[in-house]
């Protein structure tokens, strides 16, 4: 059987002037490590794990799109960070848009079977998660897929201040990341003009009229975009790491 290669591209793009920094945010310190730190090792070790232990996929190449400002530092950190991949990561240089960077780093990633994109702003997703995105591409029509996660708010339209109408919950989710899409649309994808609608996969495959999947991920996975936001992603990582630690000595 012919195992299809899976690649990630990691969008570093940023300069942090939204999150308010002197320095883009993917450097910014969370639970001791800088937040691309814990990207990096995340995907690398799933896609070693992947290359040893998957029937159906195999690892491919590993992209990391970051402003061309910061490229000596991020593959500094990358280096020291993940060394065993520090010789294979492929750098790419960050587009005007999120979808010109992700486009960057499909082309920098060369041929593959799936592709993954991920946003380094959320450094917390679970294994779990990971293969759940994965297996929706095996035996399965769907050439895009997306973690969402369901929305367990009410939730209103309205403009202006004013109420304008209530929105059904169970068919409203949030859109997270990674998301990924199979090699049949590489090309299509990489050459499409850019289009202000194409603020993320889900929404380019919907322009493009592609049949997408949506797997429920984790709420935990939760994107740095305020200071605020980093006292709650920092819990959100110590407590990860707190429980891989103890299911480690007890061998789980």
């Amino acid at each position: 059987m012919n195992r299809l290669s899976v690649s990630v591209i990691l969008l570093a793009g940023g300069t942090g002037r939204r999150f308010g920094a002197d320095r883009p945010k993917q450097f910014v310190p969370l639970a001791d490590r800088p937040m691309l730190a814990w990207s990096l090792r995340r995907f690398c070790n799933w896609l070693d794990r992947i290359e040893s232990a998957d029937a159906s996929f195999k690892a491919g190449s590993l992209v990391l799109v970051s402003h061309p400002d910061y490229s000596t530092e991020s593959l500094d950190l990358a280096s020291r960070t993940v060394p065993d991949w520090a010789g294979r990561l492929i750098l790419a240089e960050g587009g005007a848009t999120r979808h010109l960077s992700s486009v960057n780093g499909v082309r920098a990633a060369g041929q593959s079977g799936i592709y993954v994109i991920h946003d380094t702003a959320r450094p917390y997703v679970p294994d779990s998660d990971l293969d759940a995105l994965l297996d929706a591409f095996r035996d399965s029509e769907s050439s895009v897929a997306s973690l969402v996660v369901p929305s367990s708010e009410t939730l209103v339209q309205g403009s202006e201040g004013l109420l304008e109408k209530g929105l059904d919950r169970n068919h409203i989710f949030a859109v997270k990341t990674p998301q990924a899409f199979r090699s049949s649309l590489q090309p299509r994808f990489t050459q499409e003009t850019d289009r202000p609608e194409y603020t993320d996969l889900l929404r380019w495959a919907e322009m493009q009229g592609e049949r997408a999947t949506l797997v429920a991920g984790s709420a935990l996975n939760l994107k740095l975009t305020n200071p605020e936001d980093r006292l709650i992603l920092e819990a959100v990582l110590r407590n990860a790491a707190l429980m891989k630690g103890r299911a480690g000595e007890h061998g789980v």
